[in-house]
């Protein structure tokens, strides 16, 4: 599994999981009951897919690279049954896309490799290009703000978080949390001000942002310390939920699990 994305996160009710899967299967799966059952309905690798529930009809959003080397941009609203085409760059690879979070629902990103990004004010009718921060590795907007983004990347200095208030015209680093390891980000959550890093090691760090100044609250490494090298071979490595927390007998859902996000059915 790449990745997955359920369209209703919000609703106790919600059954429709998407799932994105390399290999010799890989392609873009649907199930209707909570992954009791599967549908194909993409054959190929997806570069990565996610969703836009902010809308009064979700939108599933997918990434793909052809044979030529372009990546497309593709929308659907009727989970997976027809698409349209919104962007399309050459000699490109998305690795992924970010709504607003909040009511401004005509926000989107898209962003490639090589530290660049595509943004549409008017739900892909136009598209603007701009450039991240070397090392980028995933990008949020902010809440309450239009013209604010946040970027996590990795460089020799650490995991950094970065700050643009002019949708990525320019950028400021204003937090970066030094470690001794070779440790790294991979993966970012916000919401609302409060911001997620799954590091590489499997760790969670939490920042909260308090009068535009940036603070660590909780780093949750205290849950791995207990974990002797010498054990890792004898025993199976523990799942935790979604903030951080040890999950002793996890029931359907996400879970972290080896430092990824894994789905249990």
């Amino acid at each position: 599994i790449d990745s997955y994305t359920n369209t209703y996160p919000n609703d106790i009710n919600a059954k429709k999981i998407f799932l994105s899967c390399s290999g010799n299967e890989a392609g873009l799966y649907y199930s209707h009951d909570l992954c009791r059952s599967w549908t194909k309905i993409i054959d190929g690798h997806i570069d990565f897919l996610t969703t836009n529930v902010r809308t009064d009809e979700t939108s599933l959003v997918i990434g793909y690279t052809d044979e030529e080397h372009t990546t497309h941009i593709l929308t659907s609203n009727d989970d997976g049954v027809s698409w349209k085409e919104v962007y399309a760059k050459p000699e490109a690879r998305a690795m992924g896309a970010v709504f607003h979070p909040g009511i401004h629902v005509g926000l989107m990103c898209v962003f490639f490799g090589d530290d660049l990004f595509a943004l549409t004010i008017d739900k892909g009718v136009t598209w603007k290009e701009a450039f991240l921060p070397e090392g980028t590795v995933d990008m949020s907007f902010h809440f309450n703000n239009d013209y604010e983004l946040y970027a996590a990347a990795n460089d020799e200095n650490g995991m950094n978080l970065w700050h643009s208030n002019d949708l990525g015209e320019n950028w400021e680093c204003v937090y970066t949390l030094t470690k001794e390891t070779s440790e790294s980000i991979i993966d970012m959550d916000v919401y609302a001000l409060n911001f997620y890093w799954l590091s590489s090691s499997g760790r969670v760090y939490n920042f909260m942002q308090e009068k535009d100044k940036f603070r660590l609250i909780y780093d949750y490494e205290e849950l791995f310390s207990d974990i002797i090298p010498s054990q890792l071979n004898n025993v199976s490595t523990p799942y935790y939920d979604l903030q951080g927390r040890p999950v002793v007998n996890p029931a359907r859902g996400i879970y972290i699990k080896d430092g990824k996000k894994i789905a249990v059915d």
